[in-house]
C-alpha cells in the first residue's frame, strides 16, 4: 500500500514502516479486501475481479501470483463495491452498536491482562484468529449475530477444548468468564 502510494509512511526503518492509526482506520473505512465480500457475492475471487472489470473498475491492489511477489490482498474502494453490488448495508461490518460496545470491553480486557491477546479494533464478519505478542496463545474469534454471542476457540498452546462463549445479554458474567480464562494462562 505504501509502495503504490495509498498509505503514507510516517517513519521507515529498514523493512518496517510506521503508519498513523488514523491513516489506517481512514483507509479501512473507505476500502475493502475483496475476500471480505466473497460470502455476500457467493462466488470466487477470480469471478469477482472479472465482474468488477466488466464495470470498468480495477482494484487498488491487484492479485499477484505468489511466484512473482509476496501475496497481497485484492483491495477495492468500498464505494465501487457498493455501486456494483447495489449494497444497502455493509456486509463486511457488524451493524450492532451493542456488539461494538461489548467488543470494546472484551478487547480492553484481553489487551490489559496476561497473556495480552492482540484483538483488532473491529472484528471482521468472517472472524479472525488472534494471539498474544509472542504467538504462544491463539484463539479463533467469531461473532454470531443471531445468538448474540462472541466465541473464542482455543488453538496452539491453549487447550483445543478451551472454548469461551460470551453472551452480550449477560455482559458481566461474560467478562468475568473471560478474565478467569485469561488468568489461568501464563505468558
Amino acid at each position: 500500500m505504501i509502495e503504490v502510494g495509498h498509505l503514507v509512511e510516517q517513519e521507515a526503518s529498514g523493512n518496517s514502516w510506521l503508519l498513523t492509526k488514523a491513516a489506517v482506520l481512514d483507509f479501512s473505512a473507505q476500502h475493502r479486501n475483496a475476500r471480505e465480500i466473497l460470502p455476500y457475492f457467493g462466488d470466487g475471487l477470480d469471478r469477482l475481479i472479472k465482474l468488477m472489470a466488466e464495470h470498468h473498475i480495477e482494484p487498488l491492489l491487484e492479485k499477484r501470483l505468489k511466484s512473482e511477489a509476496p501475496s497481497v490482498n485484492v483491495i477495492y474502494r468500498y464505494e465501487d463495491l457498493t455501486r456494483v453490488f447495489r449494497l444497502r448495508h455493509d456486509p463486511t461490518r457488524f451493524d450492532d452498536p451493542e456488539f461494538e460496545a461489548f467488543w470494546a470491553k472484551v478487547r480492553s480486557t484481553c489487551i490489559g491482562l496476561p497473556p495480552y491477546l492482540q484483538l483488532p479494533s473491529r472484528l471482521p464478519v468472517s472472524g479472525q484468529t488472534v494471539s498474544n505478542g509472542k504467538r504462544t496463545y491463539s484463539f479463533g474469534v467469531t461473532y454470531d449475530p443471531v445468538d448474540r454471542t462472541l466465541v473464542l476457540d482455543g488453538r496452539r498452546q491453549v487447550s483445543e477444548t478451551m472454548r469461551l462463549v460470551l453472551s452480550i445479554a449477560d455482559e458481566l458474567r461474560s467478562l468475568t468468564t473471560l478474565e478467569t480464562a485469561l488468568s489461568v494462562m501464563t505468558i
